[in-house]
């Protein structure tokens, strides 16, 4: 694979007394030399004495650039284990979160499993009340307390309601049943019996 160049280079402190020692013309040219070699990665031309100093610049350039070669390679090899280690995963978990993909492969998941479910629990005639009368009885041992006739309407009323849909999204019927009644309790569409009354 072949060598990124890193986006910058490092001069360390201790660099200084090299440069302490140059005009700063020659210094000028050093650091321009510098910019060169770590543009080109071509060794710049000077003469010996500037030469001799770029070189010790030089071995700290080399060994910086190797460490973010190294650095490069490392994350590389830790994207790819990690993509590696969820290869197994669903298929829009593998691709960025951001992406128009992403969310249309996500909406297909999405329906394939509510298919799924609704697949899986389509409602089983054996399950469903056939007649007002089993929503009936059931309520009674409910609800106690009703006025009997306001009951029986309340479920009449249930019954033909979903029926007529065919008790689709229906899963349990009882539970729906309780909640009918009890929003007509609330609303007064039913009456309760107060037991708290006593004959003198």
């Amino acid at each position: 694979m072949a060598k990124k160049k890193a986006p910058g280079f490092v001069l360390e402190k201790d660099q200084k007394e090299i440069i302490d020692e140059l005009t700063n013309e020659e210094a000028g040219i050093i650091l321009k030399a510098i910019f060169e070699y770590e543009t080109t990665r071509e060794e710049p031309k000077l003469d010996k004495s500037l030469r001799i100093v770029f070189k010790q610049f030089k071995v700290k350039l080399d060994y910086y650039d190797g460490r973010y070669n190294e650095k490069c390679e490392q994350n590389r090899e830790n994207i790819q284990n990690y993509w590696n280690k969820i290869k197994n995963t669903t298929e829009y978990d593998q691709i960025q979160s951001n992406t128009t993909a992403t969310n249309k492969r996500k909406e297909k998941k999405i329906k394939e499993n509510k298919n799924s479910v609704c697949s899986d629990n389509k409602i089983d005639s054996k399950n469903t009340p056939h007649t007002p009368t089993e929503i009936f009885d059931y309520c009674s041992t409910i609800f106690k307390n009703c006025v009997t006739d306001d009951l029986e309407k309340s479920c009449k009323k249930m019954f033909k309601h979903y029926e007529s849909k065919k008790w689709e999204d229906v899963y349990d019927w009882k539970s729906k049943a309780e909640l009918w009644v009890q929003d007509d309790i609330d609303s007064g569409k039913i009456k309760i019996i107060d037991t708290s009354r006593r004959l003198d």
